[in-house]
């Protein structure tokens, strides 16, 4: 199915705009509301957290909705797509699916795709013959609609190998696209005569190995601090002799003039980072200036990762991760959208966001997000664990164990307050046109609240302490001191009266 704009046919009887406007305020919350030129003009002016509102109110239907069926094979939307891609609306009126992203956004941003479930044959602008039609297509027709008449006529006069519509001819186009979006970055990187490479390579889905090239430069024309992306690079060998070899190849191909190169950044790899054979060393033997920086946000990660390595938090991280991976499947996820809308009516989110496994700063809506659904997150689990599927049932019960200990709620808290903290300078050291004197002094403040937290630990964990003993009160969960062995020697083994006082020893490395 396109998720293009498609205008709505003659025979259709829907509402116009003008009386989804004035007569029906549930009409306002269909996709629909904001599909028509007049509507989007105004949404597209309005402030961003306006949009989001509108984003976040929009109709959706429920896991019984009867969907159309359409076509001889009589096809029909499933429910399962809405929680699978977070994207995608349905709309109740229009009885078809959009992205809500490009409803709202697309003239702003771009990006949809080109090539679609139809891309051969003739491009008939008529609406019986634009169903399933590639994005382009249907941009071509949009052109027509607009009034191109040249176009039109070729449309309709060429001959069929001669219509320029096909996927290599779009192939073409994009590659074309790219070289003049190039030539122009090229020249502005030139003409501020100093830049700084960023490189990155990792597996993309196809398991090929692909580097990532991007420069960071100033921009005299628009008077600031640019941070551009140059290509995707297949690479075959990921030594540090093979990577410096190919950073530099692909950036004189392009037209750079290397000899501006003043700074490398990438992350601590040996490959990369390496003093005698790393990417970095190779690059500085050719040019001396070209200073290599350890990226910041990934040290950071580093920092964060280290600071999660105490038993407790790493098994509570663990615990949610695995709940994540459980209701991602779909008759459970409606176990748990039931639960959301009987227990939490206003809560926005519906599903749980899944874990990055190497970026542990990056965990934090995760994190939060576990935080605010776990009294439904609880009541699911008890649900499925009634199931007659034994596999099934005797997961949701071994992670109804998991979530109650008084261990996991404690480390719950401490994972929410820790990652409130780095969050934001996380995303400030990504900012494309960030300079060192605002990072220092992010990174300085940041590092002045995590002192104060040590130097103040006792009041602080008596705040956290309260909470965690507002939730386990709701949830019934037992708070006592557990039982400590004289011969315990990797986990908390101190000698004292109250349960604060045994979670505040053990957690103190956290303050």
């Amino acid at each position: 199915m396109s998720f293009f704009h498609k205008k709505c046919k003659k025979n259709d009887e829907q509402p116009s705009t003008s009386n989804l406007i004035t007569n029906d305020f549930k009409c306002n919350k269909d996709i629909s509301f904001y599909i028509e030129n007049s509507v989007s003009f105004l949404i597209l002016k309005q402030e961003t957290f306006e949009k989001l509102l509108a984003l976040n109110n929009l109709w959706a239907p429920t896991p019984g909705y009867k969907f159309p069926t359409t076509g001889n094979r009589h096809l029909k939307f499933q429910y399962t797509w809405l929680l699978k891609y977070n994207w995608l609306c349905f709309s109740q009126i229009q009885n078809d699916a959009y992205c809500k992203v490009c409803i709202f956004f697309s003239l702003k941003q771009g990006g949809i795709a080109l090539r679609g479930h139809k891309d051969g044959g003739l491009v008939a602008c008529d609406e019986d013959e634009i169903y399933n039609d590639s994005n382009f297509r249907q941009l071509l027709c949009f052109r027509v609609d607009a009034g191109d008449q040249n176009l039109q006529n070729h449309l309709v006069t060429c001959s069929k190998n001669a219509m320029y519509t096909s996927w290599y001819i779009q192939k073409e186009i994009i590659t074309a696209c790219n070289s003049l979006m190039l030539q122009t970055l090229v020249h502005d990187i030139n003409t501020a005569k100093s830049f700084t490479v960023l490189a990155d390579e990792t597996s993309d889905i196809a398991n090929k190995e692909q580097l990532t090239l991007c420069v960071r430069y100033v921009n005299f024309g628009q008077n600031k601090l640019r941070e551009d992306f140059l290509q995707f690079i297949e690479v075959k060998d990921v030594s540090g002799k093979a990577l410096s070899d190919t950073i530099l190849n692909n950036l004189q191909s392009m037209g750079i003039e290397t000899k501006y190169l003043v700074r490398q950044g990438y992350d601590g790899a040996a490959s990369m980072s390496g003093i005698f054979n790393g990417t970095q060393a190779y690059i500085r033997t050719k040019h001396p200036m070209a200073l290599y920086i350890h990226c910041s946000s990934h040290c950071l990660n580093l920092a964060i990762s280290s600071s999660c390595k105490i038993p407790d938090i790493r098994n509570c991280m663990g615990t949610m991760q695995t709940i994540c991976n459980f209701f991602s499947y779909p008759k459970r996820s409606n176990v748990l959208l039931g639960a959301i809308k009987r227990l939490l009516p206003d809560e926005k989110s519906f599903k749980l966001k899944k874990f990055f496994p190497t970026k542990w700063v990056e965990r934090h809506d995760a994190v939060i997000l576990y935080y605010e659904l776990q009294p439904a997150i609880i009541s699911a689990l008890e649900d499925i664990s009634l199931w007659k599927d034994t596999d099934t049932s005797s997961a949701a019960n071994q992670l109804l164990a998991s979530i109650h200990p008084f261990k996991f709620q404690i480390s719950m808290m401490i994972l929410v307050k820790l990652f409130s903290i780095s969050v934001s300078l996380s995303k400030f050291l990504q900012t494309e046109n960030l300079d060192l004197e605002n990072a220092l002094s992010f990174a300085e403040t940041t590092q002045t609240t995590l002192k104060d937290i040590r130097l103040n630990a006792d009041k602080e964990f008596n705040e956290i302490f309260k909470s965690v003993e507002k939730i386990c009160n709701t949830l019934e969960i037992a708070v006592y001191v557990p039982r400590v062995s004289g011969r315990q020697t990797h986990r908390t083994n101190v000698d004292v009266d109250t349960p604060e006082s045994y979670y505040r020893v053990g957690y103190s490395s956290h303050f």
